[in-house]
């Protein structure tokens, strides 16, 4: 068996080779089929497939609030709900930032802006990560008037600073104030959106209990056992209570709990999936033209064919040669595909744009090329399921 499977590809190449138009059509049809649907693929399960980067990411969850009369659109939580949700909730660990840029100035310097956010305690626990150097936020950090400690990201820590050790324990001015470096974030962590400072998120007075400024973004960490229906039902009694103590502030609101993962990518789900099946429908479109390509000159082989017939070739020597033409060219096509795809991806990470969602993780990796092999079979199989219904009648019948 092994023996004629490689007469038969040597065979194949061969008469492929002397067909070299026929050939270059074939394979060029289904390297762009295979092509765009290998790079539109990277970038589906990029972007939506990949677990986020962080401990057991399947328990997390945003939670946001939305007023129906004004049209049910989510938005952040004031300091007020946040901190009673995270005073009252049993199904959940409850955190929030919000966004503060930070002006980095040092001797004989220009200032330099960053993209930094203030966080609330146990912000680097909540994500299952540990500070790489130093240490992390502790309880006396979020104390009003003793919040000058902050954690730097690897990347400023190395760019700006040139990885030096000894910057921990130091201070640098930020936005005009002295503060206290305590730590370095690990290498792989910099959410959110690219942040480079984290500094402790210390409120009080009003500040810490109205309900009107919605700047908070609150992100939970669903406990063990508590399923995503139970810690929406605790939520919305939560905010009932709410409601019935500052009625004006909270009055038609209504929680969102919604998986970290869906809120990150679900304004761009329906568009990417929409291209995915886009280019499917291109390689159908290959595929078909691939196989009339095929079928035509499988009729022009028949005499080639009944000649074989006539010197002893069986039934299942002709069709296993046939078959593996079609996979021939499938290979063929999933090579040139690779090559396509690879410059679509370049292309894609260089124009992609700046606010499409975890970028970042489009890659031609392992479960890439596993995609772009599966596809190669099942164009493979397509293919040889024409050849075989293609077949000229005296070998169907076996004479």
């Amino acid at each position: 068996m092994p023996i004629m499977f490689w007469d038969n590809l040597r065979f194949s190449i061969r008469s492929l080779r002397n067909n070299p138009g026929f050939a270059l059509a074939a394979t060029l049809a289904l390297g762009i089929g295979i092509g765009l649907n290998t790079a539109m693929f990277s970038v589906v399960d990029g972007i939506l497939l990949k677990p986020l980067p962080f401990a057991e990411p399947e328990r997390l969850v945003q939670v946001r609030e939305r007023v129906m009369k004004r049209g049910g659109d989510p938005f952040p939580l004031a300091a007020g709900n946040f901190y009673d949700y995270r005073a009252q909730t049993q199904s959940s660990d409850v955190i929030a930032f919000k966004t503060s840029p930070f002006s980095l100035i040092l001797p004989n310097a220009d200032p330099e802006r960053y993209f930094g956010v203030q966080v609330s305690e146990g912000w680097f626990p909540f994500f299952g990560l540990q500070v790489a150097r130093g240490r992390d936020f502790a309880s006396e950090d979020y104390r009003p008037g003793q919040d000058h400690a902050v954690i730097l990201s690897y990347g400023l820590w190395t760019d700006r600073f040139a990885a030096d050790p000894a910057i921990i324990g130091k201070q640098i001015n930020l936005n005009g104030r002295q503060r206290n470096v305590i730590g370095i974030a690990e290498a792989s962590f910099d959410y959110p959106g690219k942040a480079r400072v984290w500094a402790p998120l210390a409120l009080e007075g009003e500040n810490r209990t109205r309900r009107d400024l919605h700047n908070l973004v609150v992100f939970a960490r669903l406990k063990p056992g508590v399923s995503l229906e139970q810690a929406r039902t605790e939520y919305a009694a939560l905010l009932n209570g709410m409601v019935q103590r500052f009625p004006q502030e909270n009055g038609d609101k209504q929680s969102l709990i919604t998986p970290l993962l869906d809120d990150f990518t679900g304004p761009v789900r329906p568009a990417l999936m929409a291209l995915l099946g886009a280019v499917g429908f291109v390689l159908a479109i290959a595929c078909a033209n691939v196989a009339n390509l095929l079928l035509a000159r499988g009729a022009a082989r028949q005499q080639e064919l009944a000649v074989r017939v006539s010197l002893g070739a069986s039934r299942g020597n002709i069709i296993g040669q046939l078959l593996t033409e079609s996979f021939v060219l499938a290979a063929g096509g999933g090579l040139l595909g690779v090559v396509l795809a690879y410059g679509a991806f370049r292309a894609f990470k260089q124009f992609a744009p700046q606010n499409l969602p975890r970028v970042d993780h489009v890659a031609l990796d392992a479960r890439v090329f596993v995609f772009a092999f599966a596809a190669v079979l099942l164009t493979g199989f397509l293919l040889a399921s024409c050849r075989r219904c293609g077949c000229p009648r005296s070998t169907r019948t076996g004479h």
